[in-house]
């Protein structure tokens, strides 16, 4: 039996923080669907997101995604083999999550898709959405549109999965497919335009003016306006402010009235803060917001500036705009930067998963604690 297993490239991963400061890059969602998701939809036994197996596995890095040619090499490779892209080491057959350059090469010269970093998220967004939305409209049962819903485009790309909530709101698919996912809500007067993804037991609030391509995991509440972001689960921005080609984390929260920047005046390119390099670099892309990490929280009227990087458990409020990047657990005042307690940071945790009906396990624990400690390696139980 085959079984491919999938692992970070730990350059790769460091160049995709904060978003994989706490989960492998596969965990992300590209839309609806993880990387994990997707390679499970191709691959014959599924995946593993594991660096521990016994005896010789296929393993594949985690940012590769997907196709059916790359699945029969990837079956092809025998042990002690590896498989490249040009000059570049995608997967190989082994007992260790790390390829060995030893290894026989073998060139794949099909197409293939690489995400080199947190913009290619945004860049592939309206691919994803579209991709995603063709499994899920054949997979999923569709509820009839109500008659209070303002609908422009072709009916065939609204789908209402059974057991959502749309009022009297404005989706206009023209442009891209609206997948209203079950046990989520549009509330009404929400403006919606095509690509869109609203994941299970997510909120678009009342008034929203939601731009596609747009993606908003499970457990998420949306307000305000948005364009071309993804989020993850259990994250809100439940409030009026403007949010542009952002990526958010989970278990964050957007204060009412906060604002990005997602265009520089003199629109020259964006740079964004790398945690590979531990400087701005050049995005090459001329929209580009924020970038926030899991767990962080911005008070109301929070201002951030174009290319702005929130890292793990930064809270950010007060006057002002924060630097470019807020270091992981870190509170930004307005004024200067202070570490954020550990015990009160876990503290919160707590509480902000109890109203979900989320337990903090003792392995949650360890891996926010093992984070905390890369931080503030001198830190004790309670700071």
């Amino acid at each position: 039996m085959n079984t491919f297993l999938l692992t970070d490239c730990p350059q790769t991963n460091l160049r995709f923080r904060p978003l994989s400061s706490l989960r492998s890059i596969s965990e992300l969602r590209l839309a609806y669907f993880s990387i994990l998701d997707c390679w499970n939809q191709f691959a014959p036994t599924g995946l593993k997101n594991s660096n521990v197996v016994s005896g010789p596995q296929r393993w594949i890095y985690s940012h590769v995604l997907p196709s059916k040619d790359l699945v029969q090499s990837l079956l092809e490779l025998t042990p002690g083999t590896a498989l490249y892209h040009e000059t570049t080491c995608i997967a190989w057959y082994s007992d260790i999550a790390q390829p060995n350059p030893s290894y026989k090469k073998i060139q794949f010269t099909g197409a293939i898709t690489r995400l080199n970093d947190p913009m290619d998220l945004i860049q592939n967004l309206n691919q994803r959405i579209l991709h995603d939305y063709t499994l899920l409209s054949v997979s999923r049962t569709k509820s009839s549109v109500p008659n209070s819903v303002f609908l422009t485009g072709n009916p065939a790309d609204l789908f209402i999965e059974e057991g959502a909530k749309v009022n009297t709101c404005f989706i206009n698919v023209s442009n891209g497919p609206v997948f209203i996912s079950k046990h989520a809500e549009v509330m009404e007067g929400a403006m919606i335009r095509g690509p869109f993804v609203l994941g299970e037991h997510s909120e678009v609030k009342m008034g929203s003016k939601i731009y596609g391509p747009t993606s908003i995991g499970a457990w998420c509440k949306i307000g305000g306006e948005l364009n071309q972001c993804l989020f993850q689960d259990y994250s809100n921005k439940a409030h009026d402010g403007f949010l542009g080609q952002s990526l958010i984390g989970s278990w964050c929260n957007l204060g009412a009235d906060t604002n990005c920047s997602n265009l520089k005046n003199n629109y020259s390119f964006v740079k964004q803060y790398r945690y590979d390099t531990c400087q701005l670099e050049n995005t090459g892309a001329q929209f580009a917001g924020i970038i926030m990490g899991d767990h962080c929280k911005t008070g109301i009227n929070t201002m951030l500036n174009t290319g702005t990087v929130l890292g793990t458990a930064t809270h950010v409020y007060g006057s002002g705009f924060p630097p470019q990047f807020v270091p992981d657990f870190t509170w930004f005042n307005g004024k200067d930067l202070e570490p954020y307690r550990w015990d009160k940071f876990i503290e919160t945790v707590e509480r902000v998963w109890a109203r979900r009906n989320k337990a903090l396990t003792e392995s949650d624990r360890n891996q926010l604690k093992k984070l905390y400690v890369q931080v503030y390696p001198k830190s004790s139980s309670n700071t």
